[in-house]
């Protein structure tokens, strides 16, 4: 499984978005809860921190090749050989 954080848009932006995940290092992505409300005591002693890990992670400067030669290149040869293979891709492709 690879993740690629996708970049903030200009209407996000404009709206005063931020980014909230973060690649750490190759597979680990860190997600950072921007709710920081004093009042809300349901979320006062919890992390605002969640990390996952994938297979492969990138971050929002990746581009399509280089997520293209990390996850999907070396299928090739086995499909041109008559195996199968899939790759599902979600979100904004």
């Amino acid at each position: 499984v690879a993740l690629r954080v996708r970049p903030i848009s200009v209407a996000e932006l404009e709206e005063g978005a931020t980014l909230i995940a973060h690649k750490v290092d190759e597979q680990m992505v860190v997600l950072m809860d921007p709710m920081e409300d004093p009042d809300d005591v349901l979320r006062a002693h919890r992390s605002r921190e969640k990390s996952y890990l994938f297979d492969v992670a990138f971050d929002f400067t990746a581009t399509q090749e280089t997520v293209y030669q990390a996850t999907t290149k070396s299928l090739i040869d086995g499909v041109i050989s008559g195996y199968n293979a899939t790759v599902f891709a979600y979100g904004p492709t």
